[in-house]
């Protein structure tokens, strides 16, 4: 017959486990999100159409000020719904967030500097199609 510590004891650690588990399940990630042709819209300017681009790596919309160049990405903080990160290249560095609505739907807050020069954008970014 179990004592009523062991009992305890089990039971936290059986907790503390699927404790664990529901966190991962709930942190947000850039993998979830689908692959393919995604528009960009300028949220700050009646969502103009800024630009559409191939996604084969959903890392790509961390850097979007820095395009094809290679980059040191951080994930800083996330949850279930936001993630945010902060990143350096060569020729500057930003923190970027991204908030998901569907694996097809994101919004996109960025800043930060390209050789020198501030940099701001607040993008809708909706997969679109294939490529």
């Amino acid at each position: 017959m179990k004592t009523a510590k062991t009992i305890a004891i089990a039971l936290a650690a059986t907790f503390s486990v699927a404790a664990s588990a529901y966190a991962a399940q709930a942190s947000f990630s850039l993998r979830t999100l689908e692959r393919g042709e995604w528009t960009l819209r300028d949220k700050a300017d009646d969502f103009r159409l800024v630009r559409k681009l191939c996604v084969r790596d959903p890392r790509v919309l961390v850097k979007l000020h820095h395009p094809g160049q290679r980059c040191e990405i951080h994930r800083l903080s996330g949850d279930a719904r936001e993630v945010v990160f902060s990143y350096s290249c060569q020729s500057g560095s930003g923190s970027t967030a991204i908030r998901r609505e569907t694996d097809r739907l994101v919004q996109i807050r960025s800043q930060g500097l390209d050789r020198g020069a501030p940099y701001a954008f607040d993008y809708e970014a909706r997969k679109t199609g294939s490529c």
